[in-house]
């Protein structure tokens, strides 16, 4: 996406996603030389080749594929989804002269039916397919999370594909990548056409579930399956149907400005400079609005860009107004300069009606030397990211203070074990809370879970704590889920009786998620102990 304008395009302005011309579409051909030349003037001209894709959303029917077994989600549910919004996105791309690539498209079920799987790679085949993208969702008894996507072999156009997709899928989920491998699945094996096969999480992970059972985040994972076939064919990623413009503090028919406001002397503006004023200065009151003509209806995500610095406003007040009504947001603009700082996605319609406006009376003042703190006016970008969603804009959350230390005891709402098998302990004293649960080891995972709602991304160290006894397994295994994957410890329950134990530093992001599990599946004692979980921020 290309970030600032040509000094010759004015301020408030259509943006594409790539600016220089684009490649030739997949399949199209052009034959040199002079003969040919003169031929195909004589000749009617023949509509360029269109790349075959064949989607292939896994299972369905009778086989459902993978179940959260608490939550009743099914894998042959969500990937129908991801596969139709990639048949629907490709279709839409081929339509749109603007940018991106021809295609041709056949899914292999567009209902929950059962189709075998020799059937898919059959009808594949026959239909002649350039590429064959099979879509899945993984499970692995609550204990294992991320994305990984397989071809064949490592080499050749399915691996390069391969590739493209697992890099685009981390993009579009984030989730912990378990990397490109080679396997002998059916659809890989039986397919004559390069072919992949992407399983886009675990849906019965603590952590991938959410991802995983949202129609908005499966139809985002197919945005990106666009995304990189396109670039397996050359293209640049483009979005069909996208609209972006961005209005900036220049922009005479966008943009203005109520009480004192002075321009910038410092670097970082999006264009030339940027505005500033003060938060206390509230009569009259200091407001910049950006209101741009939108051409089309739909959702679109909405980036601030600022000029940081050590005396900006702590929270900056944002004031969305789009058609569910209006939004405030506040941003910490003492960070985050020189750059576009995403403030969510909301519905508006076609024309005047989109509005963001900065309002010094709403933004937060600073506090012992900053208390005469200012906020920044520079741009706002609106990106068309789709149809309108037809579901009511939920504001994002308000920043929260970054407590350094969280305690999760197992009697408070964030800890949860299966019913029957983990029981409620007294004995012995010294514990955390009013008490502690146990568990008789066992070849099963079943396992008691700590989440936790951090207040911001980044290095945490993690600590348990249980009561110690000669019953208890020296090898009781805790499973951190970080935001590289899943991470095993195991201790000695014998030993450490009701103290802090660290269980190491990992990188978790921001958000409420299941943080640490303790399994049963332990080869020594009688019992494993769940009692209380410290996340300290490092």
């Amino acid at each position: 996406m290309m970030l600032r304008p040509p000094e010759n395009l004015p301020l408030m302005h259509l943006l594409r996603p790539e600016t220089d011309p684009a490649p030739p579409r997949p399949g199209k051909r052009w034959c040199p030389g002079l003969f040919w030349g003169l031929l195909l003037l004589l000749l009617p001209v023949a509509a360029p080749a269109q790349e075959r894709i064949y989607i292939d959303p896994g299972h369905g029917g009778s086989d459902p594929g993978a179940v959260h077994a608490r939550q009743g989600t099914r894998e042959a549910d969500r990937v129908l989804v991801t596969g139709l919004e990639l048949k629907r996105l490709l279709e839409l791309d081929t339509a749109d002269p603007a940018g991106g690539g021809s295609w041709t498209v056949k899914i292999s079920r567009t209902t929950d039916v059962f189709v075998p799987l020799g059937t898919r790679s059959a009808e594949a085949n026959a239909w002649g397919a350039g590429r064959f993208i099979s879509i899945h969702q993984n499970a692995y008894n609550e204990t294992a999370n991320g994305t990984e996507t397989f071809s064949l072999t490592g080499n050749g156009p399915a691996a390069d594909l391969r590739d493209l997709i697992q890099e685009e899928a981390l993009k579009a989920w984030g989730l912990a990548d378990r990397g490109t491998k080679t396997a002998g699945f059916s659809v890989l094996r039986n397919s004559s056409m390069p072919a992949v096969l992407t399983e886009m999480g675990f849906i019965d992970s603590p952590l991938d579930h959410p991802s995983c059972a949202s129609d908005a985040k499966c139809k985002l994972y197919a945005r990106h399956l666009l995304f990189a076939l396109q670039r397996h064919y050359g293209l640049a990623p483009y979005l069909p149907g996208a609209v972006t413009i961005v209005v900036d503090n220049r922009s005479p028919e966008a943009y203005e400005e109520t009480g004192h406001w002075e321009t910038s002397p410092y670097k970082g503006g999006w264009d030339r400079d940027s505005r500033w004023a003060n938060v206390l200065d509230e009569n009259p009151a200091n407001t910049a609005r950006f209101h741009p003509v939108l051409p089309k209806a739909g959702r679109y995500a909405i980036s601030v860009w600022w000029l940081a610095g050590a005396n900006r406003s702590p929270g900056a007040a944002f004031v969305i107004r789009h058609s569910a009504g209006s939004t405030k947001i506040q941003r910490d603009q003492r960070e985050g300069g020189g750059k576009w700082n995403l403030l969510g996605e909301f519905d508006f319609p076609a024309g005047p009606g989109a509005e963001v406006v900065l309002s010094g009376a709403l933004s937060a003042p600073g506090t012992g030397m900053n208390l005469a703190t200012v906020i920044s006016a520079d741009a706002v970008r609106f990106l068309r990211v789709g149809d309108v969603s037809g579901t009511p804009t939920l504001p994002p959350q308000e920043p929260r203070p970054s407590p350094r230390e969280i305690v999760i005891d197992n009697g408070g709402p964030d800890f949860s074990a299966p019913s029957g098998r983990w029981v409620r302990a007294t004995r012995p004293p010294g514990f955390l809370g009013a008490d502690y649960r146990t568990r008789r080891v066992e070849a099963t995972s079943d396992p008691a879970t700590w989440s936790a709602d951090l207040p911001e991304g980044g290095t945490w160290e993690v600590f348990a704590r249980w009561p110690a006894g000669r019953n208890r397994s020296g090898v009781a295994p805790y499973l951190i889920l970080h935001q590289g994957g899943t991470s095993t410890r195991t201790v000695n329950q014998r030993k450490n009786d009701n103290v802090w134990v660290s269980l190491g530093t990992y990188t978790f992001p921001a958000g409420k998620a299941p943080r640490v599990l303790l399994s049963c599946w332990a080869r020594s004692g009688e019992l494993v102990a769940a009692d209380a979980i410290k996340l300290v921020r490092r």
